[in-house]
C-alpha cells in the first residue's frame, strides 16, 4: 500500500516520472497533489533565483541572502518577514563566520556585531596600524577572533611542491588597461 506521497499512477503501480522529466515538462497530478520532477541543473537555477530575489527585495549582498535562507530554510518569504520585521536581530544572527582580507584601517565591531553566538572572525589582512578591539562583543556572544598570514618559506615552498606533484596551476587571463574596471569573470 502505498501513501499519498509516493509517486505513483493509481492504475498501473508504475513510476510517474522517468529521469528525463525537466521543469519546462507540465506539472503532474496524483491524488491531487502536483508533482514536477527537478534535475540538479534545475535545483541550481532555481536556487540562484531564489538567492537574486532576496538580495534585491532586502538590499543585501548575495553571500548574506544565501546565509538568510540557509537560516531560515530556504523559505524566501520567512526570511523576508523576519528581515523586515527586526534587521538588526536577523543581521546579527546570521553568519557563522568572516574572513576579513582588509589590509587598511578599519572598525572591528560591525563585523563582530553580525556574527552569530559562537561565531568566529579570522583576520587575513595586515593593517598597516594596530586595530581597536573591542572585547565586550567578544564576551557576550562568546565570539573568537583570530589571525593568520600566509606563512614562512618553508610553508610557501611546501604549497609550491603540493602543487606541482598534484599539476594544479593557476589560471591567468591577461587583459589590457582598457577593460580594468569592468567585470572580466
Amino acid at each position: 500500500m502505498h501513501s499519498d506521497h509516493d509517486i505513483y499512477d493509481t492504475d498501473s503501480e508504475e513510476e510517474v516520472f522517468s529521469d528525463e522529466d525537466t521543469i519546462d515538462e507540465p506539472i503532474h497530478s496524483h491524488n491531487s497533489k502536483n508533482y514536477r520532477i527537478l534535475k540538479a541543473m534545475d535545483i541550481r537555477r532555481l536556487m540562484e533565483e531564489d538567492i537574486s530575489k532576496t538580495s534585491t527585495i532586502l538590499s543585501v549582498s548575495t553571500d548574506i541572502s544565501v546565509a538568510l535562507l540557509r537560516h531560515y530554510n530556504w523559505n524566501i518569504t520567512r526570511a523576508n518577514e523576519e528581515w523586515f520585521a527586526n534587521e538588526p536581530k536577523v543581521a546579527t544572527s546570521t553568519l557563522v563566520g568572516i574572513i576579513d582580507t582588509v589590509s587598511a584601517e578599519h572598525p572591528i565591531f560591525p563585523l563582530l556585531n553580525i556574527l552569530k553566538p559562537h561565531g568566529k572572525l579570522v583576520m587575513v589582512g595586515a593593517p598597516p596600524k594596530p586595530l581597536e578591539l573591542p572585547v565586550f562583543p567578544l564576551f557576550m556572544g562568546r565570539k573568537i577572533m583570530g589571525g593568520s598570514i600566509i606563512g614562512g618559506m618553508k610553508e610557501t615552498q611546501e604549497m609550491l611542491d603540493f602543487a606541482a606533484k598534484h599539476n594544479i596551476t593557476p589560471e591567468v587571463e591577461v587583459v589590457s588597461m582598457d577593460y580594468v574596471n569592468t567585470d572580466v569573470f
